[in-house]
């Protein structure tokens, strides 16, 4: 047995893990309104993961966190409890 995603995409149930294969057999048994919102926020999961590219500010931004740490650079309880507001 196929499943059809949007665009012609199809998978056999052969290519699922058995928890996936569970609760696809779960949702079966649910109304078809239902049905439709569980698929659309698992397809939504698939197409974000899949699609999704970091910035070249987004990665910037990782490296320099990444050298801070490298240097040990870390913020004092101080500095976060002024950027907070509140105790840690």
């Amino acid at each position: 047995m196929g499943i059809c995603a949007t665009g012609g995409i199809c998978y056999t149930l052969s290519d699922m893990t058995k928890l996936l294969e569970e609760a696809v057999a779960e949702l079966r048994s649910l109304p078809e309104d239902e049905q439709d919102r569980a698929a659309a926020a698992l397809l939504s999961f698939a197409r974000d993961r899949q699609n999704y590219t970091l910035t070249v500010e987004q990665i910037e931004g990782i490296q320099h966190a990444i050298g801070q740490a490298d240097r040990g650079e870390f913020a004092s309880d101080k500095g976060l409890r002024k950027i907070f507001g509140r105790s840690l």
